[in-house]
């Protein structure tokens, strides 16, 4: 039975930060996943001065979104930082390591671009 009015429970975060490098992860033979870029993104928490910051892997979803990307693709892999204030969907976070010295690896998706600073540019976003 096909419901159209089904909804789900979806969780958002925003944050400002910064966007480190970026990658297009094609599949290996015998996997089955639709070629997607990511990143790091180190988002920053607290006093501006001297913010905490949290690195999160990030997927760049959505076909607009990620034409977007590769168009600052040059900027992102060289010394210009890039500002930005995200929407993330799908937070995760895993625990790695040994008991005793464990550590959490951050992943989430970017579904949304709300800022964009590169160098001292602000870029003007559409709506």
């Amino acid at each position: 039975m096909k419901n159209s009015n089904i909804r789900y429970f979806n969780t958002h975060t925003e944050g400002f930060g910064y966007l480190n490098g970026l990658k297009e992860i094609h599949p290996k033979p015998g996997q089955n996943f639709k070629p997607f870029l990511a990143s790091t993104f180190t988002l920053l928490e607290g006093n501006p001065d001297s913010p905490k910051k949290k690195y999160i892997d990030v997927q760049i979803v959505g076909e607009k979104l990620s034409e977007f990307f590769k168009g600052y693709q040059q900027q992102l892999n060289c010394e210009t930082p890039v500002f930005l204030n995200l929407r993330l969907a799908d937070l995760n976070a895993d625990v790695w390591g040994e008991p005793g010295n464990q550590k959490i690896k951050w992943s989430a998706k970017v579904i949304n671009v709300l800022y964009m600073k590169v160098g001292d540019v602000v870029v003007q976003l559409k709506e």
